[in-house]
């Protein structure tokens, strides 16, 4: 819990209607999602003005607000005369004011913060150490992808006594949001699951990416710790150049931990550590086991014996649109994966997708991969290549970048049934009448190209 007139004093702004008896308990910038005791901050979006909704958050019981200073004054005889209102935080800026407090809170507390991005998996990685570290421990992390410049500090804001790591994953499109998040969360180790091409729209080029993704180990502290892929020799002398520890995890048994062999099985993959422990996860998501190694690896250096991890993950669960399989219509395996589509990530799909078993036709429906600035159509020719060489018997997609895919396609396999919709719906009503008995179905785009509709399409109503 954070106090309100001490976090005032210490950020050195306006509190008015002190409720020193009502304690911050976590935030919300939503007001359809405060639970009683969160911190409502107030931010000012695209569409809509937090301001609007500030009764709401304190009809849902909401501790306190973070307000502009010129709202406030507006509303000055109001806000100090209604009872409905408490704790109210006045300032020039509520984003910046959240971060403030956030860093504020975080700093309370001698909880070890583990920091972690990359260019692909971070998510899924955190997920994975979220759930092998809190079955031993005391443990806060990102709800989903809460990983930006709002919600790492509505992550840091539940920070409790309690705590006794913190797992913060950190997202960028940019240089230097890696080391503002930093500078809020304060890392004591981290981990970086992969540098590769995405969001180029915004870095420009992969020196770029690299650059930003070391700002996190430039963050450490000096007996801070990496965990770092054993492959990535520039990574690796980044980490090494700045006196860092490191942790490193590949395919090479010349890896600290390394991954000795993957498997499919009833329903889970399956991968050993060493040639001494296997684990398991559910679902067929085989490129996910070296973010899964990555986890185990963090939770070993982290004070956990290898072999006191569990053998089966059975309680493991991945967020939403991430080779998410669905079966519809009976016998119809719909693999989702809408989540992200850089260029290493759709590889990684399809490599997996390859060597699912189908009793039917094997379909890939496809769109964009976004945020790829000057290199879009280089990528998705390249894309194009990789999908003839996998075997489909039926290809859909949209987008104006998966059409010259689709071009390429048809020019290399003229043989192959490859189809170029102008929208999602053209493509789901198409689908429809196509898909029968046995088949299965990969569905994969950028999360801006919102493939999910092409599912809308399909008799979901069976859905397990």
């Amino acid at each position: 819990m954070f106090s309100f007139p001490e976090a005032a004093k210490a950020l050195q702004i306006h509190l008015h209607r002190a409720n020193p008896l009502c304690y911050g308990t976590g935030a919300a910038i939503d007001s359809r999602k405060v639970q009683p005791g969160d911190l409502f901050a107030a931010l000012e979006g695209d569409r809509s003005d937090g301001h609007q909704f500030m009764d709401d958050a304190f009809r849902a019981g909401a501790s306190g607000a973070i307000i502009r200073k010129d709202f406030f004054e507006t509303n000055r005889e109001r806000l100090l005369s209604d009872n409905l209102y408490q704790n109210l935080l006045v300032g020039p800026h509520p984003e910046t004011m959240l971060q403030e407090l956030a860093a504020w809170h975080r700093a309370r507390f001698p909880v070890r913060v583990i920091g972690i991005t990359g260019s692909v998996g971070k998510t899924s990685t955190k997920e994975f150490l979220f759930y092998l570290m809190r079955s031993q421990f005391p443990t806060l992390a990102n709800a989903g992808n809460l990983n930006n410049h709002l919600g790492v500090p509505l992550t840091l804001l539940q920070l409790t006594s309690d705590a006794r790591y913190c797992l913060v994953e950190m997202g960028a499109n940019h240089r230097g949001e890696i080391r503002f998040l930093s500078s809020m969360a304060r890392p004591d180790a981290g981990i970086i699951t992969k540098v590769s091409p995405a969001h180029l729209e915004g870095f420009g080029s992969i020196e770029n990416i690299y650059e930003a993704k070391c700002e996190l180990m430039e963050s450490l502290p000096s007996s801070g710790m990496m965990v770092l892929p054993f492959d990535d020799k520039n990574l690796l002398k980044r980490a090494r150049g700045l006196g860092l520890k490191v942790i490193t995890v590949g395919e090479s048994k010349e890896a600290d931990f390394a991954v000795t062999g993957a498997w499919l099985k009833d329903g889970c993959v399956w991968f050993s550590i060493n040639e001494s422990r296997t684990f398991s996860f559910p679902g067929v998501a085989k490129f996910q086991v070296g973010n899964a190694a990555c986890a185990v690896a963090t939770a070993c250096s982290l004070g956990i014996r290898l072999e006191d991890l569990p053998e089966r993950w059975t309680g493991m669960k991945f967020p939403a649109g991430r080779f998410e399989e669905k079966v519809i219509q009976g016998d119809i395996r719909v693999i989702f994966d809408g989540y992200n589509a850089s260029p290493e990530a759709f590889q990684k799909a399809l490599e997996t997708f390859s060597e699912l078993e189908a009793t039917g036709r094997k379909i890939l429906i496809f769109s964009d991969m976004l945020e790829l600035g000057f290199a879009s159509e280089s990528f998705h020719e390249a894309l194009a290549e990789q999908i003839a060489r996998q075997g489909f018997d039926y290809i859909g997609a949209y987008g104006p970048y998966s059409a010259g895919s689709i071009r390429k396609i048809q020019e290399m396999m003229p043989s192959l049934e490859a189809e170029h919709f102008k929208s999602s719906d053209d493509l789901g009503a198409a689908l429809k009448n196509r898909v029968r008995s046995g088949d299965v179905i990969l569905l994969k785009a950028s999360r801006g190209m919102k493939i999910e509709n092409v599912l809308g399409h399909l008799d979901t109503s069976a859905v397990v």
